[in-house]
């Protein structure tokens, strides 16, 4: 059998868009359409990390291999840029891209009202990516232009982006991490290429698996990046919800937050507007991505979770007496599964000797870390070596 470490970086822009199939054609007919000799215009939506800029690229990158001129203009040049281009010889075709348009400054939507009257006659197409989940110009579409709106990759594509950076197709372990990303291709290349850079993974047989199940630290930087676009009320909310279980309601975090639900309606709709929270049927809670929740849990000090969670309304006074770990707020199943991976076994191991399904045991050791406050299985065996010590004492003073 062949293993190996992850030793060569894969080029971004040698990948193929995955998952974009239906995007790309219709950015391929924008520029069949302006070799014609007519304008056109691409507005390219999307949240954080889902892909526009990439798309951008790619789009450039062909529109030069077609012989167009490439040009790529920021959101407040759009006026002069406009104004120029269209004075200047339009006998080659061109592509103007304006990528990650901010927010609804009145100088940015008059510049992109100009662009419809500048199409007609001239071979330029414009491919204009925009921010959503900000207060921007979403609602701004004039007739003709083609809207591409990136949402998550489907399944398959995942699993293609695994193949390309990793060189591999990942087990089900793997694959219940990248899910964490819910199709975000920000967040899952991120997490790919940082278990190829800090060799978290082998790759045997054309298999990927996790030699060591922590996050890799591109994660911190990209969440760290949307964080730091948040107001500071809206990160704390973030950083409290991490403390929680997956699923939570707004009481839960008004009861840790000492007020009233109508005091955290503000940052809530700000996390909510950048597509870090979902609001569910009821009112409940959960994250988007669960890898965005446990980069910010990561990042939460280990008294301040334990502290949370103890004042989590539902479980005031029902804790028994712990050592801080949490351990006894495992339940048998997954304290089973959580003492065999601290032995040392692999999820596939521990699944044959609990005659589970591999599945099972992945789903029931991310609640356990979720419990636990921890995010890899190093601190997961130094919490049982822990209690095993303390065990041990607490057995002989008591004679048992």
């Amino acid at each position: 059998m062949e293993q190996r470490m992850f030793a060569t970086a894969s080029s971004a822009s040698a990948r193929p868009l995955r998952g974009r199939e239906r995007e790309w054609r219709s950015v391929q007919a924008a520029l069949d359409t302006a070799a014609a000799g007519r304008g056109g215009l691409v507005l390219v939506d999307g949240p954080a990390g889902a892909g526009k800029s990439r798309l951008l690229a790619a789009t450039e990158d062909g529109a030069a291999g077609r012989g167009f001129a490439v040009a790529r203009v920021g959101a407040e040049d759009l006026a002069q840029a406009g104004a120029e281009r269209g004075r200047s010889d339009a006998r080659r075709p061109r592509l103007m891209s304006v990528d990650d348009v901010p927010g609804s400054a009145d100088g940015v939507s008059t510049a992109l009202s100009l662009l419809p009257a500048l199409l007609t006659h001239q071979a330029v197409v414009w491919v204009v990516a925009r921010r959503t989940g900000t207060v921007c110009v979403d609602d701004w579409q004039p007739p003709g232009a083609v809207l591409l709106e990136l949402g998550s990759l489907p399944a398959g594509a995942v699993s293609d982006l695994s193949a390309d950076i990793l060189h591999g197709r990942p087990d089900d372990e793997l694959s219940s991490l990248a899910a964490g990303a819910a199709g975000n291709p920000l967040l899952l290349v991120s997490l790919l290429e940082g278990i190829r850079e800090e060799r978290l993974a082998t790759v045997a047989d054309g298999i990927v698996r996790l030699v060591h199940r922590q996050l890799p630290r591109r994660m911190e930087d990209v969440v760290g990046g949307w964080l730091r676009s948040l107001s500071s009320a809206a990160r704390n909310l973030l950083e409290v919800a991490s403390c929680l279980e997956r699923t939570f309601t707004m009481d839960t975090l008004a009861a840790l937050f000492g007020g009233s639900p109508a005091r955290l309606l503000a940052p809530l709709e700000e996390v909510v507007r950048h597509d870090l929270l979902l609001i569910g049927l009821q009112g409940v809670l959960t994250f988007r991505h669960e890898l965005v929740r446990q980069t910010v849990l990561h990042q939460v000090p280990g008294a301040i979770r334990v502290a949370l969670r103890d004042e989590s309304p539902g479980r005031i006074g029902e804790l028994p007496a712990t050592d801080g770990s949490g351990w006894e707020l495992l339940s048998e199943s997954e304290r089973s599964i959580a003492e065999l991976v601290a032995e040392g076994m692999t999820n596939r191991e521990a699944a044959e000797r609990l005659f589970l399904s591999p599945h099972t045991v992945t789903f029931h050791l991310r609640k356990v870390f979720r419990k636990l406050g921890i995010d890899s299985r190093v601190e997961l065996t130094r919490i049982a070596l822990e209690r095993d010590r303390c065990g041990d004492g607490l057995d002989a003073t008591s004679g048992g």
